[in-house]
């Protein structure tokens, strides 16, 4: 992960093409790849720009926000990647399983709102139950004190995992086997 972080060389280098992109046309700003390019760049100057992409379409800003929100991950700023995630998803009645997976995960990474959590993980569980979604309900149950319940889940989502493996591992068998003929 190292390797692919830039230097400040190649930061001061990037910042200098976004203030020469803003010069020529200010409404670059609200381009979804610039907002991408600044949060991976500079996360921190990226949520000031926040507000700015609010009136894009609601799956732009979405996309922008996982990114910024992963960025703000590499930087353990778990409770501004929260908060930005917050912010630019749906209100709770449409946002789907992924996003409410999301939310529950920096939720828990940022020991915030782990109630809350705990209800979006368990109803994206109820669209799509799925080994990534329980291995975030059992970080949020070992948030929130619950131990046995999270090791129950956690190894829930192990032998999901394991059976998905499994699954993956016979198809991949049989389409060898199907060119081998």
């Amino acid at each position: 992960d190292q390797a692919k972080a830039p230097n400040d060389q190649q930061i001061q280098l990037a910042q200098s093409w976004l203030s020469k992109a803003t010069s020529y046309n200010p409404q670059v700003v609200f381009e979804p790849d610039y907002l991408r390019l600044q949060a991976r760049i500079d996360p921190n100057a990226a949520l000031g720009s926040l507000k700015a992409f609010r009136d894009l379409a609601p799956e732009q800003r979405q996309a922008v926000a996982d990114a910024m929100a992963d960025a703000l991950l590499k930087l353990k700023k778990f409770q501004d990647a929260y908060q930005i995630l917050q912010m630019s998803y749906p209100d709770s009645p449409y946002r789907t399983p992924i996003q409410r997976n999301q939310l529950a995960y920096f939720a828990a990474l940022a020991n915030t709102d782990l109630i809350l959590a705990k209800e979006e993980i368990d109803k994206a569980i109820e669209k799509s139950d799925n080994y990534s979604f329980r291995d975030t309900r059992a970080w949020v149950l070992h948030k929130l004190g619950k131990q046995e319940e999270a090791l129950e889940e956690i190894n829930a989502a192990i032998a999901s995992m394991n059976k998905d493996l499994k699954d993956l591992l016979e198809n991949v068998g049989k389409t060898e086997r199907s060119f081998l003929r």
